[in-house]
């Protein structure tokens, strides 16, 4: 289903993204992983928004003249790995709706966003490229 989306995907668009392979396969390694599809009335996939939960456990000692103790705090967050739009007008709306059902539905105090970075043929110079 994502190699499909892929591949209507425009060749620009498709090399911005990490291969869909690896886009799988990151976001299956991460703890409780989300593909959310958007869909069309004649239900074809439109977009695309893939991300998972990352949880970090923090220990810090506490010490005073009367005791010692660890106090224990988890920060969890989501990774996002993955969003787009076959239809880059309706892109906001969905990264506006994405957003919405993270914080509505997953326990999270913040959001990271993944980025997925390719060589740039350079248009000053031919054959020549550029990061």
């Amino acid at each position: 289903m994502i190699q499909s989306y892929y591949d209507q995907l425009s060749p620009a668009l498709r090399q911005s993204f990490a291969p869909p392979q690896n886009l799988t396969k990151i976001c299956m390694d991460g703890y409780d992983p989300h593909f959310l599809f958007l869909m069309n009335k004649q239900s074809q996939i439109k977009g695309l928004l893939a991300f998972n939960q990352e949880s970090n456990i923090v220990r810090k000692p506490e010490i005073d003249n009367d005791s010692c103790k660890v106090s224990v705090t988890r920060d969890t967050k989501v990774q996002l790995h993955h969003i787009s739009s076959l239809d880059e007008s309706v892109l906001e709306e969905f990264i506006d709706q994405g957003l919405d059902f993270i914080w509505r539905t997953m326990h999270c105090a913040s959001i990271k966003l993944n980025l997925h970075h390719y060589m740039q043929d350079d248009e000053k110079k031919p054959g020549e490229q550029k990061l």
